[in-house]
C-alpha cells in the first residue's frame, strides 16, 4: 500500500513521505483490529527509514505518547524497593 501511494504521487520513499501516508490511511475511529494493523504500518514505516539511514540493528519500540511519570518521593521509594 505504501508503495502505490509512493509510485501514484511520484515519490521516493522517505520518513516523511510515510508519515504523509500514515495520515491518509489512519481512520478516525479504530476498532481494535484498525489499530493493530495501523500499528504494523507504523512500525513499518519507522523500520524502512532507519534501514534506508542505516541505522536497522536492533529490536526498538516507537511509541506514540511518551507516559508522564510521576516523580513524588512515595513513587520513587516504590521504584526502589521493587527494584531489590
Amino acid at each position: 500500500m505504501l508503495n502505490t501511494y509512493l509510485e501514484e504521487n511520484s515519490l521516493e520513499f522517505s520518513f516523511k513521505n510515510g508519515q504523509k501516508w500514515l495520515l491518509e490511511v489512519r481512520p478516525e475511529a479504530m476498532t481494535y483490529s484498525q489499530y493493530v494493523t495501523y500499528s504494523a504500518w507504523r512500525r513499518a514505516v519507522f523500520m524502512l527509514a532507519e534501514c534506508q539511514a542505516g541505522k536497522l540493528d536492533a529490536w526498538r519500540i516507537y511509541p506514540q505518547k511518551t507516559a508522564a511519570r510521576p516523580e513524588t518521593t512515595e513513587y520513587l521509594r516504590l521504584l526502589y524497593v521493587s527494584g531489590k
